[in-house]
């Protein structure tokens, strides 16, 4: 809003509008005509006849604004002015930096105070029955958490000992191997490991043989082995040439196996007890929990079940890694006469030129819109010169 237009309204008594207090807030001079719109409303009929020049009222709106800056604004104005002069758009940047940021915050807050996944599970499953145990009471079922787990424990305890014995017998121990061998023939070597594992009972895992023939091929076997055979393959093995290397590794497995097996049967006991409280369950509630609890305790019985089950088949089948390496052909080669040496020469020409030629074209091909554009251009242009000259 200009500020005659603010002085028209004011002087012939019209309504002071929002904008015209923005306004007022930003100019002295219209200020000063707000702050006494009253006295000059009522004084507006005393003159009808007089024609204010314009060079007063610009002498006068000069003065106030003047007098306007010679006097300290107050706090008040200041901050006001500071609050009016701030840009809208930086204010909402701002707030959705400062909304942004909190997110991010109460997130991490999130995932750092959560807890692991084992560490739920566990928590879980060791309070599952603490929290059915009003469940077991409401049906008449005798239920103490206490004894129950007092129970878990020597049970776990007894298993334990009885593993004890029993790794004197029975200790679950796991064998690799690694052997390098130079051989003369490759395909004969490979073909002799192959009959040898499927003849012991084992597998052939992966096979791999690179190079040509007669330049010194490679190749990587990977086989498991029955583990009380392993010493006799690895002799075998041995035999088929020069060995260059030899490793064996033993892992002594029997504590995780038995430990396994006693929280196994730490498990399968609570969830026949679980069973026997969902059979009976009628609540609704209770037999959600009771589910979840069975959910747990079954994922624990499937994850305990397939870590017994790797740990024998790593103990019956011993894994083995064999690399071969065939001795280079110590014959000449052979140079070939003059014809096949031209022959190979126009060939290679023959196919030099199609080389290029596929080249070429595709080198074309690629261009093309550039042409197409360079053309225009220089269309355009020569036209433009046209008209020049005929002008």
């Amino acid at each position: 809003m200009r500020c005659e237009e603010f002085e028209r309204i004011i002087l012939s008594g019209g309504e002071i509008t929002p904008d015209m207090r923005d306004h007022a807030q930003h100019c002295a001079a219209c200020r000063a005509l707000e702050e006494n719109a009253d006295v000059l409303s009522g004084a507006r009929d005393m003159d009808r006849d007089v024609e204010v020049p314009a060079s007063f009222c610009r002498g006068w709106r000069a003065q106030v604004r003047r007098d306007a800056a010679m006097r300290r604004p107050s706090l008040r104005e200041r901050i006001s002015d500071g609050l009016a002069s701030l840009n809208r758009r930086m204010v909402l940047r701002g707030a959705a930096v400062a909304a942004c940021a909190l997110v991010l915050v109460g997130v991490g807050a999130q995932l750092g105070g959560r807890e692991s996944v084992s560490d739920t599970y566990s928590a879980k499953a060791r309070t599952a029955n603490y929290a059915l145990s009003s469940a077991g009471a409401a049906y008449g079922t005798s239920y103490d958490s206490a004894a129950m787990f007092a129970e878990e424990d020597s049970g776990e305890t007894e298993a334990r000992s009885l593993s004890d014995g029993a790794a004197q017998s029975e200790r679950k121990i796991v064998r690799t191997a690694q052997m390098s061998v130079e051989v003369e023939d490759m395909d004969a070597a490979v073909a002799a490991l192959q009959e040898r594992v499927q003849a012991l009972g084992g597998t052939v895992d992966s096979c791999e043989i690179s190079g040509r023939r007669g330049e010194g091929r490679w190749a990587s076997l990977t086989l498991s082995v029955p583990g009380g055979a392993l010493d006799g393959f690895l002799s075998g093995a041995g035999a088929l040439g020069t060995v260059t290397r030899e490793a064996s590794q033993t892992t002594d497995m029997t504590d995780t196996y038995y430990d396994n097996a006693s929280r196994l049967e730490s498990a399968r006991a609570q969830k026949q007890r679980l069973d026997e409280l969902y059979a009976q369950a009628q609540d609704m509630s209770d037999i959600i929990e009771i589910t979840d609890a069975i959910y747990d305790l079954q994922w624990e019985i499937d994850t305990l079940t397939g870590a017994n089950q790797r740990i024998d088949t790593r103990v019956a089948l011993s894994q083995v890694s064999i690399s071969l390496t065939e001795k280079a052909s110590d014959a000449p080669e052979e140079t070939p006469d003059l014809l096949t040496r031209v022959k190979e020469s126009a060939q290679d020409g023959v196919e030099a030129l199609a080389d290029f030629l596929e080249s070429l074209l595709l080198l074309i091909i690629w261009a093309l819109p550039w042409l197409v554009l360079i053309a225009a251009v220089v269309a355009v242009i020569a036209g433009i010169r046209r008209v020049r000259r005929r002008r």
